[in-house]
């Protein structure tokens, strides 16, 4: 195998302009998720549909981007980084123009899906752009910048959705985005510089990137709608078998395979492999509070959704702010001790929360929620520079596809399990304290904190195996290479 990338020789004059146009990118994938979940309800009565359909909406899109980020990985690698972002940006437009016009819910999910493609060839080649365009030492520092920008797009998400959705109507939430695409298209063709590896002759891997892509829809399918159908369902652990069938099949062409869609080699790294776990369960674990701490918020304390929303900002805000400067320490003490530290904190956030009554105060929350932020950005831009710096250069758009295919499994896993949790255990509280003959509001009141109290205290654990995972990590790999 090559020896892990080094970028020095290759920094293009316009490396910040680079920097801005990546940024661009996270900023409109992320700001899409929080105005996309506030429309909903609107959606359900424009479309007169039931909530369980509208749905679709996130999951299809969901679903696509998961599942094709690895293939356009390998498709940079083998081609050209460049026309892949670039087709993403105009993919992403045109799905925002006919999300526009859509006249039924089904045009609409369906043209979410070529939002999807899009998003996915942003996504998957974003990393690799920037490790193209910065040289080693700059690396974290750039790529805290890009992570701190995804704390923005989670931040101004719901608010913007919202005030959109009240003023101009649920289109707006799409036509008001497409003079951003078409400024990303532009500033692709003007700043991005081919980076064309030399051609092997060897065919793509279209036998591998099927199956990995029905792997991986499936998981993802089933664990999205596990809660909704039922676990032992025959559609569910049909879905399960089918992800477990492909997957193995999947491992197999991968081996024999000349041109691989993944490079099962790479996780032979400790370093490369326990970066990406760490990265899976630190999405796991914070996205279970990203589903609990509302139902805590709105349900537990009774909060209004806007003084809810104006809370949990504190976490978005604080990623913002520290992921930057996370990123250029990487580039001077190395990511472990930094993915670590962040551990730490969203570990000691989620038992804290877990920790809270009905009757805490905003006061006992907001240091909680910036804990937990503090947490993510001190991990998010070290960890993305460890796993981008452990790999050679003509595997720099699989490594990127990595990181971001493993955010997106640990987010639908750690939202499925946070829901498995806390319904199931409501469920239990409430037949126990029922027979201990307790008022039934009383009891149901009980019964609800906690089951949310049980889905923190999982989360805790899920975020020690990510504490685990960074240790694994090897000092400091991704300099000197």
């Amino acid at each position: 195998m090559e020896s892990p990338v080094r970028t020095t020789q290759q920094v293009p004059t316009q490396k910040w302009l680079v920097l801005i146009l990546v940024c661009l990118g996270n900023f409109v994938a992320t700001l899409d998720t929080g105005i996309i979940n506030l429309s909903f309800p609107v959606l359900t009565r424009v479309f007169n549909t039931d909530p369980n359909t509208v749905l679709w909406v996130s999951v299809a899109y969901f679903l696509t981007v998961s599942g094709l980020m690895q293939v356009f990985g390998k498709l940079a690698d083998t081609f050209d980084s460049k026309k892949v972002y670039i087709w993403g940006f105009i993919l992403f437009t045109v799905g925002l123009i006919f999300c526009a016009v859509a006249q039924s819910i089904s045009q609409l999910i369906l043209f979410r899906v070529v939002q999807g493609v899009g998003i996915a060839m942003i996504f998957a080649v974003g990393n690799a752009i920037l490790t193209y365009a910065f040289p080693d030492e700059e690396r974290g520092k750039a790529m805290g910048i890009a992570s701190g920008v995804v704390g923005a797009g989670l931040f101004f998400g719901p608010a913007l959705g919202g005030i959109m959705l009240d003023a101009l109507g649920w289109q707006s939430i799409f036509y008001l985005r497409i003079p951003v695409g078409l400024a990303g298209i532009v500033m692709s063709l003007l700043v991005l510089k081919s980076q064309k590896l030399p051609r092997t002759g060897k065919r793509f891997d279209f036998p591998g990137a099927a199956l990995q892509f029905i792997a991986l829809g499936s998981l993802l399918l089933a664990i999205n709608r596990g809660g909704i159908l039922g676990w032992s369902s025959v559609t569910i652990v049909g879905l399960f078998f089918t992800c477990a069938a492909m997957l193995g099949l999947f491992v197999l062409v991968e081996r024999r395979t000349a041109n691989p869609v993944v490079n099962l080699a790479l996780f032979r790294s400790r370093h490369f492999t326990a970066a990406n776990m760490g990265n899976m369960l630190r999405f796991m674990a914070v996205f279970a509070n990203n589903f609990l701490t509302p139902f805590y918020l709105l349900g537990v304390l009774g909060f209004t959704p806007t003084r809810a929303g104006m809370i949990f900002a504190v976490v978005p805000v604080m990623i913002l702010f520290t992921s930057p400067v996370a990123g250029w320490l990487s580039d001077k003490i190395g990511s472990r001790p930094l993915c670590t530290g962040g551990m730490v904190c969203i570990s000691v956030g989620l038992f804290f929360l877990s920790r809270l009554q009905p009757d805490s105060t905003v006061a006992h929350i907001i240091p909680i929620l910036a804990l937990m932020g503090l947490g993510s950005g001190l991990f998010e831009s070290p960890n993305h520079n460890a796993v981008m710096g452990a790999v050679p250069r003509s595997y720099l758009g699989a490594a990127s596809a990595t990181i971001a295919t493993f955010r997106s499994m640990g987010q639908s896993i750690g939202l499925a399990i946070a829901g498995i949790v806390f319904v199931s255990r409501q469920a239990y509280y409430a037949a126990v304290f029922a027979g201990q003959g307790m008022d039934p509001q009383l009891a149901a009141g009980q019964a609800y904190h906690r089951g949310i109290v049980d889905g923190f205290l999982v989360a805790t654990v899920i975020a020690l195996a990510g504490l685990a995972a960074s240790l694994l990590m090897e000092g400091k790999r991704q300099r000197g290479h």
